[in-house]
């Protein structure tokens, strides 16, 4: 992990005043500086986070029963299929049954004026400028 990484995980600064306040709300004493914590969190922080984003895999999140589309499925069925299944991608396969692509909400939108990193709402306003 890089120490961007460790920067960009840390939530909140921590000032020496948060630390020392803490530090007196705990029973017994802790022998160690304010500086010397914030790193420890700072570097306990990105280790969970980094364990937490790595605790799924695929398989635990993926959408099953797979959903595809054949190579010359028309648009109008492709987009049918992703709404009625509330899914916004699905493989293509060719006529042999073997993955050759993938099409996804985002190439549709990308088709209907969005660039790309394209949003429903770009697409709204170019159709709004060209009329439809």
């Amino acid at each position: 992990m890089s120490s961007a990484d460790l920067r960009e995980c840390a939530p909140v600064d921590i000032s020496d005043d948060d630390v020392i306040a803490a530090m007196k709300s705990m029973q017994g004493y802790i022998d160690i500086t304010p500086a010397d914590f914030r790193e420890v969190y700072r570097i306990a922080y990105a280790l969970a986070k980094n364990r937490l984003m790595h605790a799924l895999k695929a398989a635990d999140i993926m959408t099953t029963p797979v959903h595809f589309v054949r190579i010359d499925t028309d648009l109008i069925a492709t987009a049918t299929l992703l709404a009625e299944k509330g899914i916004s991608g699905a493989p293509v396969a060719d006529r042999d049954g073997r993955v050759i692509g993938v099409i996804s909400e985002k190439d549709f939108l990308r088709k209907m004026g969005a660039d790309q990193r394209g949003s429903f709402m770009q697409v709204i306003a170019h159709c709004l400028k060209n009329k439809g």
